[in-house]
């Protein structure tokens, strides 16, 4: 039994069965759940109808795409005037092990100063690695659990981002804050990071197949968030845009639309420069 509740924030875009599978598998493991979806077809919508019905599901429909940083917010508005104690924040496309959420409890029980806790990520149906547990420097929104105590600290997700690096800019303002960020290696998440693809052991930690839309806020972002954290975290900006440029080279080799991936990378780098943040306008329509 739990002294405290814990809300899950699932935020659904076109996910049908994946979405399904998300929730299914937290029905046991949180107190409710909360399914904010950004305007899904009509195939997706049944598919959460059917989940509505689940005791402790409810479902929060935005009717447009408005993006991760104001779904994540909508839900943590529902998880605060519902008293949780904690949000786990969840895409679509992850799948929690059984007792992933208890086991994060448990480390926060070990360390009462665990306030966001992150757990073992295991990608693409590849076979689970050893990982070091304890002080990370971010987080991915999937499979994130945090205390309410940080969001009263450090605030909202960036809305402005829409989509990628709202994660990493938010886990930067916690370690500012004076928090810090643990992985929990008995809590596994199998998660899909891009589409499947195949490109060699040695690129994997650099390439990952998206499409040239999600290109466009990749770099866009990247652009905001250097421009803001140079300073304070000038070492892993500088690793992050290393990372950037290694993606340019790798994205000219694998990606299946290099030439359209590269043209709305470096659309996003010129919007940057022209002070245009949000939605790109494609998805305004």
């Amino acid at each position: 039994m739990r002294s405290s509740s814990v809300i899950a924030i699932i935020v659904s875009y076109n996910g049908e069965e994946k979405t399904w599978a998300t929730a299914q598998a937290l029905l046991s493991q949180v107190d409710s759940i909360l399914i904010v979806d950004n305007g899904s077809d009509a195939q997706s919508m049944r598919t959460l109808e059917e989940l509505e019905k689940c005791e402790r599901v409810a479902i929060m429909r935005l009717g447009s795409n408005r993006g991760i940083g104001y779904a994540l917010n909508a839900g943590l508005l529902h998880a605060k005037e519902q008293g949780a104690a904690w949000v786990l924040t969840m895409d679509q496309d992850s799948v929690a092990e059984p007792g992933m959420v208890d086991a994060m409890l448990a480390a926060h029980a070990r360390d009462s100063g665990a306030l966001c806790l992150s757990p073992n990520l295991v990608l693409h149906g590849e076979p689970r690695a050893a990982v070091h547990a304890g002080k990370v420097k971010y987080a991915i929104t999937s499979g994130n659990l945090v205390n309410m105590n940080i969001y009263r600290s450090v605030g909202n997700y960036n809305e402005a981002y829409f989509i990628d690096c709202i994660d990493i800019e938010f886990s930067l303002r916690v370690r500012h804050a004076g928090f810090s960020i643990t992985k929990v290696a008995d809590a596994v998440l199998y998660h899909e990071l891009g589409a499947a693809h195949q490109v060699p052991k040695l690129f994997k930690r650099y390439y990952t197949l998206h499409s040239p839309l999600r290109r466009y806020y990749m770099y866009r972002n990247f652009m905001y968030f250097s421009q803001q954290y140079l300073r304070s975290d000038f070492r892993f900006i500088l690793k992050f845009g290393i990372a950037h440029g290694i993606l340019c080279m790798l994205v000219l080799f694998y990606d299946p639309q290099p030439r359209a991936s590269l043209r709305m990378m470096a659309r996003g780098v010129r919007d940057f420069f022209s002070g245009k943040i949000g939605a790109y306008p494609l998805e305004k329509k």
